[in-house]
């Protein structure tokens, strides 16, 4: 938890320092979850990273034993046909799995699409959808392999 802390306090004053910097909360991939998205960039594109908390996947796993874990992203967005559409990718954590063995994330790749409701670089309600894989990091033995699946993304941006 003192990493995260201590990541978000350095983004946030790097980006304190940038002309054309973003901030942004909302839930599913770009934000890490349930989370904070900081972004720098131009007029057309943004470069971000989002941190947040993932709550873990049903398994079938009495109720009282669920738990989540700390999030991370990195990726870009890019305008595209007018200020109110983008498109953008991301690296990161997509989902958290509690196994009576141990906790396991899943790390991936995500393609984004996101509608601005008052455009990119506004304060702006945002919706969009998020496609995204990657490969599960639990043993071989049990139910190892890759994740894939879409997301519907929201946030607002400030």
């Amino acid at each position: 938890m003192n990493k995260l802390v201590l990541l978000a306090c350095l983004l946030a004053s790097s980006l304190a320092q940038a002309e054309n910097n973003g901030f942004s909360l909302g839930l599913v991939m770009p934000y890490g979850g349930l989370g904070a998205k900081f972004s720098i960039g131009n007029d057309s594109t943004k470069y971000f990273g989002g941190v947040g908390y993932l709550i873990d996947q049903d398994d079938g796993m009495p109720s009282d034993k669920h738990s989540g874990t700390a999030s991370f992203v990195i990726g870009f967005d890019h305008a595209i046909v007018n200020e109110y559409h983008t498109i953008g990718a991301a690296i990161g954590t997509i989902s958290h799995r509690k196994y009576y063995f141990g906790d396991y994330n899943t790390v991936g790749l995500a393609a984004n699409y996101t509608y601005h409701f008052s455009g990119f670089n506004q304060k702006s309600w945002m919706l969009g959808a998020s496609l995204y894989g990657g490969k599960q990091n639990v043993p071989a033995y049990y139910r190892g392999g890759m994740t894939y699946g879409i997301g519907l993304t929201a946030g607002y941006n400030f």
